[in-house]
């Protein structure tokens, strides 16, 4: 019985607790500024990928922010690796706020994908790659959506269920056709010339940090 009014009287204090904290819009409203890391659990085309954004909250309907991810895939045969694909993304958001936590997500942004290959067999042995096979840029615009929820009148917890960047233009650093000869080395280059738009994003990306 004692245990049974303990845990209603746990309960009760929760519940004040929680009707007592101002909503999530109430708190953007009166915030400045707040930090994030992320981690997306579905990244295309690579399985994962982290980063962290700076934010500067302008009322409780709009958001601006500077946004970096990062992701990597290793490069195998028959399950040895050889080498590894770097992806960083670096955008300008912005997120509009509809009612208390849903947002749509509109930016412009800069990625940068670059394949790496061992320089010797040292780089081999300890997995660290240090030369550039090829790099390119991409400039793309970023659209999508999801929830923001603001708790504990200090963090910040962050759900976005979709988000694509789009490439509208792009530019060749270094082309793997330095490996290639003759007819091979034009094709190598078309080849790039077309991965650099390929669209990237991710499913189900999740933020959690702080306002001040």
């Amino acid at each position: 019985m004692m245990r049974l009014l303990l845990s209603s009287l746990l309960l009760c204090c929760s519940l004040h607790t929680w009707a007592s904290e101002p909503s999530s819009r109430e708190m953007r409203e009166n915030a400045t500024v707040g930090v994030n890391f992320s981690y997306a659990f579905i990244h295309v085309p690579f399985v994962k990928a982290w980063g962290a954004n700076a934010n500067l909250y302008t009322s409780g309907n709009w958001l601006f922010a500077l946004d970096y991810t990062n992701a990597n895939k290793a490069i195998k045969i028959f399950s040895f690796q050889l080498g590894e694909i770097k992806e960083k993304h670096i955008a300008v958001q912005a997120r509009r706020f509809f009612g208390n936590s849903f947002n749509l997500k509109f930016g412009l942004g800069q990625r940068t994908t670059e394949a790496l290959l061992p320089t010797d067999l040292f780089d081999l042995v300890v997995s660290n790659y240090t030369e550039t096979a090829s790099k390119f840029t991409s400039n793309f615009v970023r659209f999508g959506l999801g929830n923001q929820w603001q708790f504990g009148t200090r963090y910040t917890f962050v759900v976005d269920w979709f988000t694509i960047n789009i490439p509208y233009s792009g530019e060749i650093i270094t082309s793997a056709s330095q490996y290639a000869s003759g007819d091979n080395k034009q094709k190598v280059e078309d080849y790039e010339n077309i991965l650099k738009y390929y669209p990237s994003g991710s499913v189900i990306q999740m933020d959690i940090g702080v306002i001040f």
